[in-house]
């Protein structure tokens, strides 16, 4: 019985001397250990202006892929002045990332740079909890710094959760993170360093915020197209993403690459174009028609014709093809029927032969054909109007000025023509402009604000007539835009583009805003791909989507849902591609 007792006093003194131990280790150590939120510094974004000294726009698209496996850590803290529990959980993985970056310079042209970068996601977790048992560890780890994009989240979750518990729930959130591997990084700078002692512990209730990031190494001045918007619900992330492209949408292509050639949007929705110039440099009798399918051939024009005319009339089922610069097609016409996919010549030649020159369908059916150039080249003021009833040409009143690459614009009372410009018989630019009223010309006494030829003009809903852009042969081009009002007769400068264009294209939106498509900057030898749009309210214009493929003497047309540009020259061939531009 006595050495029994022996036995329990010793082994009472033994577990008070390991408890004084304990308490002496931890009354050491008890003072506060804080797990340090990572902070975020402010958002920079560079956005280069439209200063002509400057790159004005850049896009970026990203494809990443995992490089090695992912790797994972977990710490645990006490905070010894609120009776809780601090663990945190990180995990990361290495991502290999490889980019194009497309930058616009003050041409309008495309200049593409691409890379490699090295792309970090990271998920760190940090979880308060009751703490009801403690016991010591004299483990010790260091958080580094990183450099990253962050979206904060925080979830508040009742019940029991252990350490294990929560990092295998931050393993399930980097595994539904990868979704968003494909963000251009680049704009906020996170900074975060810490010491930590670890503790384990059992606890009942946590308040858990989730903190998830992506760093690279690789840093862009602009996100591409793609914005990603994340929030946490019951430990899933769900991501929504909304994409604009940058670019107009890719379309079949023509059959033959072609410029300065002519279009005409059918009864039947299609699309016809006829005619131009190949690479050959030489005028075709090809035509093509536009279907859901793409391009197909039509049946060929009776003869070869470029710097010609292609006007739609009787309500689209039938079209007149003018002129060209080709001997059996100078001084000749055609009508192509839609029905029978004919081409039938006109029952009379035209008086005059003639290129570059200008076609109006007006409000009573006939066709105004005016000025252009001869077969010597030679500006002319002729002017004729074709008869449907009787298939051929009557002269009518010749114009107070030679013209050719001018425009002609049919207004509001549908019986009025403006023309505007264009060079003379001594080649030298116009700014002067005449009106086509019932069978006569009238010079205005206004002059334009801008000597002009190869520009373009559209008639606005208000009844007033834009016209914009425009060259000459020095080589010039022109970013100037001015209205012609019918009102006051008077012309009145208003916004320039941003970019040159000479042979663009300006086409009527159903917003009321005007798009302009391509042109060549003959100032500098380039072909812009950023388009523009005119609002006739602030009468300024602001860039909008970009052409895939630069080109000038190219036809755009306005169908049910979009805009469609196909074929043109782009300084080097003539081209037969065609894009989209979604409205």
């Amino acid at each position: 019985m006595k050495q029994h007792t022996i036995i329990i006093i010793f082994t009472i003194i033994a577990l008070s001397a390991v408890a004084i131990s304990l308490l002496a280790y931890f009354i050491s150590h008890s003072k506060k250990h804080e797990f340090a939120p990572i902070s975020t510094l402010n958002t920079t974004t560079i956005s280069n202006g439209s200063n002509n000294s400057q790159v004005t726009n850049s896009f970026t698209t990203k494809t990443n892929q995992f490089n090695n496996p992912t790797t994972s850590t977990s710490y645990a803290v006490k905070d010894s002045t609120s009776n809780t529990l601090i663990t945190a959980s990180t995990k990361n993985a290495q991502i290999q990332s490889t980019f194009q970056t497309t930058n616009i310079d003050t041409t309008g042209q495309k200049i593409i740079t691409s890379g490699n970068a090295q792309t970090s996601i990271f998920i760190t977790s940090t979880m308060k909890s009751s703490l009801y048992t403690t016991l010591a560890s004299s483990t010790k780890q260091d958080v580094g710094t990183t450099d990253t994009n962050q979206l904060t989240m925080t979830n508040k979750q009742d019940g029991i959760i252990s350490t294990n518990q929560n990092t295998a729930g931050t393993i399930g959130i980097v595994e539904t993170i990868t979704e968003l591997m494909n963000i251009t990084m680049g704009q906020t700078a996170v900074v975060s360093s810490t010491s930590l002692t670890g503790v384990t512990t059992t606890t009942v209730k946590a308040d858990m915020s989730t903190t998830m990031g992506i760093a690279s190494t690789q840093v862009t001045n602009n996100p591409s197209f793609m914005q990603i918007t994340s929030t946490m619900m019951n430990n899933h992330v769900q991501t929504s993403t909304s994409t604009q492209s940058v670019f107009w949408n890719m379309d079949q292509p023509l059959n033959i690459g072609r410029s300065i050639f002519g279009s005409a949007l059918l009864a039947n929705g299609q699309v016809l174009v006829a005619g131009g110039y190949t690479n050959t440099s030489s005028g075709i009798s090809q035509t093509e028609v536009y279907t859901s399918t793409g391009w197909q051939f039509a049946t060929s024009m009776n003869a070869p014709r470029s710097n010609h005319t292609v006007t739609a009339f009787a309500n689209n089922t039938k079209v007149l093809a003018v002129g060209g610069n080709s001997t059996s097609g100078f001084q000749t016409a055609e009508v192509y029927d839609i029905v029978n996919n004919t081409w039938i010549f006109t029952s009379t030649n035209m008086s005059s032969p003639r290129i570059r020159h200008t076609a109006t369908l007006l409000g009573n059916g006939q066709i105004l054909i005016a000025g252009g150039s001869n077969v010597l080249g030679i500006s002319i003021s002729a002017a004729e109007l074709y008869i449907p009833s009787s298939n051929s040409f009557i002269n009518t009143t010749n114009m107070n000025t030679e013209r050719r690459s001018f425009t002609s614009t049919l207004l509001s009372d549908r019986s009025t023509v403006l023309v505007t410009a264009g060079a003379n018989a001594a080649g030298t630019l116009l700014k002067t402009a005449e009106l086509y009223i019932n069978g006569s010309w009238i010079l205005l006494p206004s002059i334009m604000t801008q000597h002009r030829s190869h520009h373009a003009a559209v008639l606005l809903n208000d009844g007033t007539v834009l016209i914009a852009g425009g060259g000459s042969s020095t080589p010039n081009a022109y970013s100037n835009a001015e209205i012609y009002d019918p009102t006051t007769q008077q012309f009145t400068a208003v916004g320039s583009m941003q970019y040159r264009r000479a042979a663009l294209t300006l086409t009527l939106l159903p917003s009321g805003k005007v798009l302009a498509t391509g042109g060549g900057d003959w100032t500098a030898g380039a072909y812009p791909l950023v388009c523009e749009l005119y609002d006739p309210v602030t009468r300024t214009w602001s860039n909008t989507t970009m052409l895939n493929y630069g080109r000038s003497y190219h036809q755009t047309v306005l169908l049910n849902n979009y805009v469609l540009t196909t074929g043109g020259y782009d300084g080097n061939n003539r081209i037969a591609t065609s894009e989209k531009y979604n409205l």
